[in-house]
């Protein structure tokens, strides 16, 4: 899974790469399936997410305010904003 994180995140991009994942920066303009960005200085309606996917397979937009690795980490597994239960 291919991730793309605004660049202001830096602490959130080396401890995702740390833990194994294949990170970005938004700024790269990587193909990514997922990307976290910020609530407080991006609106979401600003993501690109078009030119950042390929085919019709989308892309998990998360807001990364406030969220460490591990809490990223769990999203990605489950593919969900929070616990369903």
């Amino acid at each position: 899974m291919i991730i793309s994180v605004e660049d202001r995140f830096e602490k959130l991009y080396m401890d995702l790469k740390a833990a194994g994942h294949e990170v970005y920066k938004l700024s790269e303009n990587k193909t990514s399936e997922v990307v976290i960005y910020s609530g407080y200085n991006t609106h979401i309606a600003a993501i690109n997410a078009s030119s950042l996917t390929s085919g019709n397979t989308g892309v998990f937009l998360i807001n990364g305010d406030n969220k460490d690795a591990y809490q990223i980490d769990s999203m990605l597994r489950n593919k969900t904003y929070s616990s369903l239960f």
